[in-house]
């Protein structure tokens, strides 16, 4: 209508509700495009709330919100509806600042480290590494899902695709996104726009070729160039934790602070690592790990710089000083828990993460030596039994997390297991010797799919340090009880009254539990007597072989000591040696193992036979491709079929292909129809097809004017004969094929000499 400033309002209309039977076929695609990438970055978001709790939580959130998008499309206006998705973005980052430790004075105050935060987000920093990463995950779900069908229902395809897609790229940038789920969104955001624009320009599936090559080529580049600095080289490797599997324990729990993977078959390194001085014997702890994913261990929370004295743990402790002098390049920084305080220059190039581990700024090299005081928790089996349940929030909140994924038959055999324990000291003790009591020690398993505590409790018979501690902090946190997993290094080779040698293959994990007013305490299922003797062997076998940086001056003649093998506890909390556990438990019976022995609690199962990458029994031969890898091949290789149509590459390689190939011989007149149109497809190329209508004489006659060679004429009188009169024998075939084959050759030197070598 007309305003009196002579401008012209628009007015939006809004079209009638449409059925499932009103959508054009393209409509319908664009709009399966649309679920498809919202679905892949709302599938990421579940993978955090299927860690940290909330995934119910999150479908009904992003329901409603898509749901809010398409009835808002019908009722309010473009404008609005940003204010609206904005309002959900911005409700969502107050909900989670409201629930973290900052809190929502951090929009002011603190604006700086929010950025920072974003950044670090931004450049791989995991969504899952944030404390309160589920109320993270809800509050990001809904703005982007409701402007992106907003947009789509008011066929705004290219706009709607933009939200989604830029909510993806966020969380590709974090490296919480997988290759395929990617993949996914890619092709679901092409599709939307792709189908949209044909739905809306009433386009044709003949036109659809263009958006096939842009899928691919997009695919492509996707997942070969890595957006997150220090991303996997190989886009296409899906192990948990990124890129190759670690090789040794070391490698495994200590060269990724941040993200722990839970791998398969591992090996020791028996390399030096430092020589530590100090007033007792202790695990040498370098991290901590609160967040249980199922298949890895994360740490969440800041690292901050070292600010000079940590605040002392609670309840009765010892000072324990320790020396430690680097032997060789290393980015960790053991200390005894609960280091606090760093002692001499080595302060200002220290961090301190939010569990209290210490962390250099740089990497240390051989020769460099820091000093730590630690004041270890001292309190007696009675104390800790006596220390009751009332844990702080903070502590419930953070260490009693268990991954969706923790099955009800997991959470009955811990609470069978801790059937008879009166206090969380004594069911710790009892899952302790349980674990060492009944599964064996070894480096050499396979790593089993989904839910590394449930599969390690209830399908293997051995493991190493990672899955002992794995599991039993995965049951205490059933049972309520709060704990976490620590790595660092055993207390090595001693070598003197105060000294000791720590090599790589000391690399542990072990399980810390809390009490009120003591803190964390250590325990350790892993079975000490096989991990000794392993290590035994394994620096044995090195020495012999010569292998460098086996040995300091002092550890070459002291004594290297096997364990003898026993069950029951490791003693690491004075609680004694105790019987070995036999309690039968849910899932562990001779009901679920068929012709096992009634005996056994643990039943007989089969060990899984060594499989080669590909995920079968070695056979020797190179692994079949996996699904992620035949998808993408498969996508490449239709975008290339689409992109030789829409060019029209098809059809100039099957005419360079059919001018040069005859075929085997056959009846003469068939031969020699073969060989003219092979050169028609020659004068084609050179001068002009034959037109509709145009007699083969009438065509080779205009083309006289050229000046073309006579054999031309000739082959056009031998076909005009064969096709006709009939008349064709044997001689006549050879020749027209003969004189083609030459013209060919004559005219495309290089096609034919390369088409002649390849028959």
């Amino acid at each position: 209508m007309s305003t009196g400033s002579g401008r012209t309002d628009r007015t939006v209309t809004v079209e009638p509700s449409e059925t499932l039977s009103d959508l054009s076929e393209f409509r319908l695609a664009a709009l399966v495009g649309t679920v498809a990438l919202t679905l892949s970055y709302v599938g990421v978001l579940a993978n955090v709330t299927g860690v940290v709790g909330g995934t119910s939580a999150l479908v009904l959130l992003v329901v409603v919100s898509a749901a809010g998008g398409l009835f808002a499309a019908r009722v309010v206006g473009e404008r609005l509806a940003a204010v609206v998705g904005v309002v959900l973005m911005a409700g969502g980052l107050a909900t989670y600042l409201a629930a973290s430790p900052i809190g929502l004075v951090a929009l002011v105050t603190q604006t700086k480290d929010i950025v920072a935060d974003t950044v670090a987000l931004m450049t791989g920093l995991s969504v899952l590494r944030m404390v309160e990463a589920g109320l993270w995950a809800l509050g990001f779900a809904p703005g982007p899902v409701f402007l992106s069908w907003y947009l789509v229902a008011r066929r705004r395809y290219l706009a709607g695709s933009l939200v989604g897609g830029a909510a993806l790229l966020f969380l590709v940038l974090t490296g919480d996104a997988t290759p395929m789920g990617t993949l996914a969104g890619v092709l679901g955001g092409i599709a939307a726009v792709g189908f949209g624009e044909l739905d809306r320009r009433e386009g044709t599936l003949l036109q659809a070729d263009v958006l096939v090559v842009l899928v691919a080529l997009i695919t492509v580049t996707s997942l070969t160039l890595s957006l997150v600095p220090g991303g996997a080289a190989d886009p296409l490797q899906l192990n948990e934790g990124g890129g190759a599997a670690p090789s040794t324990v070391e490698a495994s729990l200590l060269n990724n602070p941040d993200r722990s993977p839970i791998v398969g078959s591992i090996s020791l390194s028996p390399e030096v690592r430092f020589t530590v001085t100090a007033d007792e014997e202790r695990y040498w702890r370098v991290g901590v790990y609160d967040r249980f994913t199922g298949g890895s261990w994360i740490r969440t929370g800041r690292t901050t710089d070292y600010g000079g004295r940590l605040s002392s743990p609670p309840g009765p402790r010892r000072t324990v000083v320790q020396t430690y002098e680097v032997e060789g390049r290393t980015a960790a920084m053991p200390a005894a828990g609960e280091p606090v305080e760093v002692i001499g220059d080595a302060a200002t190039v220290t961090k301190v993460t939010d569990q209290r581990n210490l962390k250099p700024s740089s990497t240390f090299i051989q020769g460099d030596r820091y000093r730590v005081r630690s004041e270890v928790p001292d309190a007696t089996p009675d104390e800790l039994r006596n220390a009751g349940d009332d844990y702080p929030s903070d502590v419930r909140d953070r260490y009693l997390q268990l991954p969706e994924s923790t099955t009800d038959r997991f959470r009955d055999a811990a609470a069978s297991v801790t059937a008879d324990a009166d206090n969380p000291y004594d069911a710790a003790v009892q899952v302790e010797e349980f674990l060492e009591a009944n599964k064996t020690y070894s480096l050499d398993v396979e790593r089993p799919r989904g839910n590394i505590a449930d599969a390690f409790l209830f399908e293997m018979d051995e493991g190493y340090c990672t899955y002992f501690a794995t599991t039993m902090v995965a049951m205490l946190r059933a049972e309520g009880i709060p704990a976490r997993m620590a790595v660092g290094y055993t207390p090595g080779q001693q070598v003197d009254d105060d000294t000791y040698v720590v090599r790589g293959l000391n690399a542990h994990a072990w399980v810390e539990v809390y009490f009120p007013d003591y803190g964390w305490v250590k325990f350790d299922p892993t079975p000490s007597a096989p991990r000794r003797n392993t290590e035994v062997e394994a620096i044995q076998e090195a020495r012999e072989g010569g292998g460098g940086g086996v040995d300091t001056d002092e550890s070459t003649d002291a004594t290297l000591t096997t364990v003898a093998t026993t069950s029951g506890t490791n003693g690491t909390t004075g609680n004694g040696t105790a019987a070995q556990v036999t309690q039968t438990i849910p899932g562990f019976g001779p009901e679920e193992n068929p012709g096992g022995d009634p005996n056994d609690t643990l039943g007989n199962r089969t060990v899984a036979t060594p499989t080669d990458p590909g995920g079968g029994p070695s056979s020797g031969l190179p692994p079949l491709p996996s699904p992620e890898q035949t998808a993408i091949g498969a996508v490449v290789l239709l975008g290339a079929a689409a992109g030789a149509h829409r060019t029209g590459l098809d059809d100039r390689t099957y005419r360079i292909v059919r001018m040069h190939w005859q075929g085997d011989r056959g009846e003469p007149v068939e031969d020699v129809r073969r060989a003219y149109e092979r050169l028609e497809l020659l004068l084609a190329r050179e001068h002009r097809p034959r037109r509709p209508g145009e007699t083969p004489r009438e065509y080779v006659d205009t083309l006289s004017a050229f000046g073309i060679d006579p054999a031309v004429r000739e082959v056009a009188e031998i076909h005009e004969q064969a096709r006709y009169a009939g008349r064709a024998d044997r001689e006549d075939a050879d020749e027209a094929i003969r004189l083609v084959d030459r013209l060919v050759r004559e005219r495309t030197p290089v096609i034919g000499s390369v088409y002649r070598r390849l028959n």
